[in-house]
């Protein structure tokens, strides 16, 4: 099933999925509990799943940047900021309140470099969806893709700096390009997440910018990302522009 609508399947055995796919690098702590495992059905509230997930504070703080990427990247509740029933900044608020890992993941320097790092990777893989391998897996894929971008919109990030917001604003172009080869696999969210970081990315750029997007009081791609024909052109227009000069 060549859709998005997969991911839904796939975030409920996500911790499953992460230990199949996740690098090839042994890492210095793992969850010791995750989805699909029989110790994990045992937990009765949502809060349970939060708590469960934390990163010990020795461990935490030890943790090198790269390392704490990884760890976050495979959180088994990350993929919520993507099938949420609310806005990206809503449920991005929600992961920085609630997984102690992301909060500090953004309090290092070199988060978003490492966070480009692991988008850069995974976008050099799209041949992956063409292969032979489940509808879950590939959910699960493309769901990965699509929390990067929405973390790589800078939202709690220290690194406020024009210079790597627009790297950011470059890969994800890249990406955006990318994306559209593989169009019947980025179906709606696939599309919505890149957009979203963008439009943030275009305003935190240059601020005047937000005069030239076309704006809605619902359904805003600084909302969720979804946008008609005519802002998708500006928010590409816009980005071109801006890479262009640099």
């Amino acid at each position: 099933m060549k859709s998005i609508k997969v991911i839904i399947i796939c975030s409920l055995v996500a911790g499953v999925i992460h230990a199949q796919t996740a690098t090839e690098k042994k890492l210095p702590w793992d969850y010791p509990v995750k989805p699909g495992t029989e110790e994990w059905k045992q937990l009765n509230t949502i809060r349970e799943a939060i708590d469960v997930c934390q990163i010990p504070e020795d461990v935490l703080y030890a943790l090198s940047t790269e390392d704490l990427t990884q760890i976050c990247l495979q959180y088994p509740n990350l993929y919520d900021i993507v099938i949420a029933n609310t806005t990206y900044d809503r449920a991005l608020d929600r992961l920085f309140e609630t997984f102690n890992g992301i909060r500090e993941l953004f309090k290092r320097k070199d988060a978003s470099k490492e966070l480009l790092k692991q988008y850069h990777s995974k976008m050099q893989d799209l041949a992956y969806l063409e292969g032979n391998d489940s509808d879950l897996r590939k959910g699960y894929f493309i769901a990965s893709i699509s929390s990067l971008e929405l973390l790589l919109s800078c939202h709690h990030s220290l690194d406020d700096s024009k210079e790597i917001h627009m790297e950011i604003l470059q890969q994800l172009m890249v990406g955006h390009e990318q994306k559209i080869k593989y169009a019947d696999y980025f179906k709606g969210i696939g599309f919505h997440t890149n957009f979203f970081t963008r439009a943030h990315l275009i305003v935190k750029i240059e601020e005047q910018n937000l005069e030239r997007i076309p704006q809605k009081k619902s359904n805003s791609v600084f909302i969720l990302g979804k946008i008609d024909e005519t802002t998708e052109r500006v928010i590409n227009e816009l980005s071109y522009q801006l890479i262009k000069e640099k």
